[in-house]
């Protein structure tokens, strides 16, 4: 939601990413699912460029398998997940061309840490950047409006 008075804006997010390999009768997954509310305010206007800085609070959940289909019973497959809390730093800038257009370009980073205990098997509990280079904000209450104006 953004309060365009304010020029504040209030965001969920949620992402979700895996990696993994097979090889050899051997396979391993890493995953991690994080889930946030965002709070960021808009610093300026500089011909439609508006950069934004704000806070991020959520949780995060990581899991990791690993399963060898040579191994039998239990030895075969060992897996553990964790959650921790998730806090970080969020920045970027939109791309406005004006200000009541029903959508804008953004690009977003994410600088966040995850706490708590973790999954073992690989240490995530440090910081994490992550960049979302071209995003579409679509403003649903704006194209409604617009149907209005222009019949």
């Amino acid at each position: 939601y953004h309060f365009h008075r304010a020029d504040v804006a209030i965001a969920a997010s949620y992402r979700s990413y895996g990696i993994g390999q097979e090889g050899h009768g051997y396979r391993w997954q890493l995953g991690e699912q994080r889930i946030g509310l965002e709070v960021f305010k808009f610093l300026f206007d500089y011909n439609g460029f508006m950069p934004f800085i704000g806070l991020s609070l959520g949780t995060a959940h990581q899991r990791f398998e690993a399963r060898d289909s040579e191994a039998s019973g239990e030895h075969g497959t060992v897996g553990e997940s964790a959650w921790s809390p998730a806090f970080g730093l969020v920045f970027g800038w939109d791309i406005r061309p004006s200000a009541s257009d029903w959508f804008y370009l953004r690009t977003n980073l994410r600088l966040f840490w995850t706490g708590g205990s973790g999954v073992q098997a690989f240490d995530l509990r440090n910081r994490h950047l992550e960049v979302n280079f071209i995003q579409m904000v679509i403003y649903p209450e704006r194209i409604a409006k617009l149907k209005h104006i222009h019949p």
